[in-house]
């Protein structure tokens, strides 16, 4: 899946835009249009926590390990400091036609989108 790409790179920068979350690896740009789940060791934060905006910021700096991707259920970010950020892929979390796409800064026409 695309997002190997992402493997190995420290995460940037995170943007909160209206409704959707940007997430920068290097030159990536990760644009989230679908609900976000946080998991940090045994607690697990939702957009709605009061605490997710901030949970979410301070992934700034780890690094992505893995990813796990799991067909028309989810996509898996995995960083080395034992937290997930899981985006939700059934067809009912999905609010338009893409749950998130991919860009990349270094050329205007590199896009993948699920």
């Amino acid at each position: 899946m695309f997002l190997e790409k992402l493997r190995g790179l420290r995460l940037t920068h995170v943007d909160f835009v209206h409704d959707f979350v940007q997430l920068r690896f290097a030159e990536y740009t990760l644009t989230i249009f679908n609900p976000i789940v946080i998991r940090i060791g045994d607690e697990t934060l939702t957009s709605e926590h009061p605490d997710f905006q901030h949970a979410l910021r301070n992934r700034i700096h780890d690094q992505l390990a893995g990813i796990a991707f799991q067909q028309n259920k989810s996509a898996e970010l995995r960083f080395a400091t034992d937290t997930v950020i899981t985006i939700l892929l059934t067809d009912a979390d999905y609010s338009g036609l893409e749950a998130m796409e991919l860009r990349i800064s270094s050329d205007r026409n590199a896009l993948w989108v699920v």
